[in-house]
């Protein structure tokens, strides 16, 4: 999934063996009686973590609005405005940072264990830590981004932008004027870092001024920016929206662009690990923790990588041999990737494979969960260069959107289609995601709105697996690009570490990618360079995955014959956006509380 918001880049890391011990280390007799006995203290306690979590939440989409309003918060004090993102802005929420978290660490959550508001303060504590945690990077001043950027929130917030009435209009009005100036703001926040030393990778500024290029022509009524326009049923509304793309957006855009290609390009650094910034070491060590949530040493991700491609290709091989009489993977991915039989007709094709995918899961879902999305997805085309991707339902009652690309669908194999599907929507980011936002006052909106990576990616990649133990997968060919995607997120932990703490060329990492996947060199390209810009995002895939599938494992050793799958799917999904360490221990309780038939 391409993600862009704000928030996840501020998750932090909440020790697992902290919250481990406060579920393990259950209370003596009296210790009970003391709890009972003071259950105004608890409430105190209860009381003053949603306060701090409330104020958090306000004060965060206060801070950036544009966030407020892809996530379905919308106001007048949001809808009107792109948020200040100037570095004295960020000095100033990094203030309140210090307060809150100055707060939350003065809370014993002991007391809180098996309560909502243990949720609420785990995650509030992860995001404060992690916003801390990642300052050391100063990315603010070298973002330079083709994919998690801010060229990926505009369109989505192009969607989701209020258009219903002639208020909400005028507060569409005043906010795409307000682009413009977001952006001069961007070239001023680049041109503090090189003074600092602080630069972005060439091969990222590259695809940047490439990227924007794709917003600066065209007509403006086909360009992503106008949909409000195309939603509005307003021709006057549609004509000055028109106008301020033309006049305002696309000039500043076009001098965001002239910056990167004539005066930031010639100077950018040709060394891609964030190793080459100041304090580029420790600032790896905190991406790992903030697309994961866990504490890991470089070497450790690298390691665990090389192990899971071993494992996964052996998978592979299986079905190499059984559907296409051959264990030669690279031999095999070179023929399905370019033979004219196993790519597809077209758009048209690749777009009805997807839609046929999204409807098998849909039918499947009864099958393996008790809480099940109101909220529909609709798969839609898009034409131009990219990913699929998802993109959240912008109004609760209106569909979610899992975009598919048909750009070039003639040159695209059929390979990965299903398995793709079924991570962008069910039962993926879509399921996951729509069962938190649909809690509604059951969770407090910091688990509905705050992603965590490691556990939202991670969640998707099981559904990639879950889909091939329902039996969602079409045929051999398809239920390999699943193993293939596998295999794919398994190496981004060899490459990914490899880049930023072994030393490997760019080269290199696309080498390694490509000798363990069947996905083409322009691809692998684009992904590399996406780790180089975003480090550590990408590790929270199959890291979140293993976590999911060991405690699914350990479930059902404890429970034997009363494990059930839809039971175990809704202790994971029911408290929105939990951390991998809330999740552990989460799974722990509900496992000692579960009565254990094994042990009997």
């Amino acid at each position: 999934m391409r993600r862009a918001k704000k928030g996840s880049l501020l998750r932090t890391f909440l020790a697992a063996a902290f919250i481990v011990g406060c579920a393990e280390n259950r209370p003596t007799a009296q210790t009970t009686a003391t709890v009972v006995s003071s259950s105004a203290a608890v409430a105190a306690v209860v009381a003053r973590v949603n306060a701090l979590a409330d104020d958090y939440v306000r004060e965060y989409f206060e801070a950036f609005p544009e966030l407020a309003t892809v996530n379905d918060i919308t106001s007048p004090r949001h809808d009107d405005r792109m948020g200040d993102n100037s570095v004295s802005a960020l000095e100033r929420w990094r203030a309140r940072e210090d307060g809150w978290l100055a707060q939350v660490r003065g809370i014993d959550p002991v007391s809180l264990v098996g309560q909502p508001e243990w949720v609420t303060y785990g995650v509030l504590r992860e995001q404060l830590e992690a916003g801390v945690q990642v300052r050391v990077c100063r990315e603010e001043l070298w973002s330079v981004r083709h994919e998690l950027g801010w060229l990926d929130i505009l369109p989505t917030l192009a969607a989701a932008q209020p258009v219903e009435t002639p208020e909400a209009r005028a507060l569409a009005l005043a906010r795409w004027r307000d682009i413009g100036r977001f952006f001069e703001v961007e070239i001023a926040k680049l041109q503090q870092g090189l003074q600092l030393g602080y630069f972005a990778a060439k091969e990222n500024v590259r695809r940047v001024v490439t990227l924007t290029d794709g917003l600066l022509t065209g007509p403006v009524e086909e360009t992503l920016l106008f949909d409000p326009g195309k939603r509005a049923q307003d021709p006057e509304f549609s004509r000055q929206l028109a106008a301020v793309i033309a006049k305002d957006i696309r000039p500043a855009l076009g001098h965001y662009r002239d910056f990167l290609e004539k005066q930031y390009l010639p100077i950018a650094r040709d060394q891609i690990a964030v190793a080459a910034i100041p304090g580029g070491a420790a600032c790896y060590r905190a991406y790992i923790r903030l697309g994961t949530g866990l504490d890991l040493d470089p070497e450790q991700v690298h390691q665990n990588g090389l192990a899971q491609v071993e494992r996964i290709e052996r998978e592979m091989r299986e079905i190499a041999a059984r559907s296409f009489g051959t264990t030669d993977l690279p031999a095999l991915f070179a023929r399905l990737t370019t033979e004219k039989s196993f790519l597809f007709s077209g758009g048209e094709e690749r777009l009805r494979s997807a839609r046929e995918a999204v409807q098998r899961a849909k039918l499947a879902v009864p099958r393996a969960f008790g809480l099940q999305p109101k909220t529909d997805v609709e798969v839609r085309p898009f034409d131009f260069e990219g990913s699929d991707f998802y993109q959240p339902s912008p109004r609760l009652g209106r569909p979610a959107i899992y975009w598919a690309s048909i750009h070039n669908a003639e040159r695209e194999p059929r390979l990965e289609i299903e398995t793709t599907a079924f991570h962008e929507a069910i039962p993926g980011h879509h399921l996951q995601g729509s069962i938190a936002r649909e809690r509604g006052q059951r969770l407090h909106p910091i688990a509905r709105y705050f992603w965590n990576n490691g556990y939202g990616e991670g969640w998707a990649l099981y559904g990639e697996r879950l889909a091939a133990e329902l039996g969602l997968f079409s045929d051999d060919l398809s239920r390999l690009g699943m193993l293939s995607g596998q295999s794919f997120r398994a190496a981004r932990l060899v490459v990914d570490s490899g880049i930023h703490a072994k030393g490997w060329s760019r080269e290199q990492a696309i080498e390694y990618m490509l000798a363990h996947s069947a996905k083409s060199r322009v691809f692998v390209e684009s992904e590399v360079d996406r780790y180089v810009g975003c480090p550590g995002q990408a590790l929270g895939y199959m890291i979140g995955e293993i976590e999911i599938m060991a405690l699914r494992q350990k479930a059902q050793v404890r429970l034997g014959s009363r494990f059930d799958l839809k039971d175990f799917h809704d202790r994971v999904l029911e408290d929105g956006q939990l951390t991998l360490p809330l999740l552990r221990a989460k799974i722990d309780r509900w496992l000692d509380q579960s009565s254990d038939p094994v042990a009997h």
